[in-house]
């Protein structure tokens, strides 16, 4: 139940960020309308650039089985472990044995 309420007010939230920043991109397109000459206006404020959020979404690529394959080989490949101190600390640094 919690989760959902969370969730919701993100969502909420979200949206009056979307909002505020709409609002503020057509606020400027007038601002540099007043300034501009009769007929060189913008027209549309999405002309002054576009959200992340009106972007359309990317299709998903579908991968055939040797594709699928090749990323589970690199995976599932045995990496080195160097241990080394950094700053006074033990680290371990993972190094790819594949090559790429």
């Amino acid at each position: 139940m919690a989760t959902n309420a969370i969730i919701g007010m993100s969502n909420r939230n979200f949206e009056m960020i979307k909002h505020n920043y709409e609002i503020a991109r057509y606020n400027a397109a007038l601002n540099i309308n007043v300034h501009l000459g009769k007929g060189k206006g913008i027209k549309n404020p999405k002309e002054l650039g576009e959200f992340s959020w009106e972007k359309p979404l990317r299709k998903k690529r579908k991968l055939n089985k040797e594709e699928i394959d090749a990323i589970m080989g690199k995976l599932d490949s045995p990496n080195v472990v160097k241990k080394e101190k950094l700053d006074g600390k033990q680290i371990q640094r993972f190094i790819n044995t594949t090559g790429s």
